[in-house]
């Protein structure tokens, strides 16, 4: 029974900082999105983020977290 309680405590603080970085991700586009327009729309001296921008610096991301995600994954 210990055995599976390390175990599960072990697997719990290793999820804490994949939750908190995908929850401080998450608060992050919420507040970018807004700005994020088309990149024939996009005004950069206005603020505007090009969608081609925004998807060079995201992607590279979101792809660590899905790799964090399914290595926890595979743990539980």
């Amino acid at each position: 029974m210990n055995y599976y309680r390390e175990k599960y405590l072990k697997l719990q603080l290793d999820t804490l900082p994949v939750a908190r970085d995908l929850a401080a991700y998450a608060v992050l586009q919420e507040t970018l999105l807004p700005y994020v327009k088309r990149d024939d729309q996009a005004n950069v001296l206005a603020g505007d983020i090009p969608l081609s921008t925004y998807l060079a610096t995201n992607t590279p991301l979101v792809s660590g977290y899905l790799e964090a995600a399914t290595a926890l994954s595979k743990r539980s």
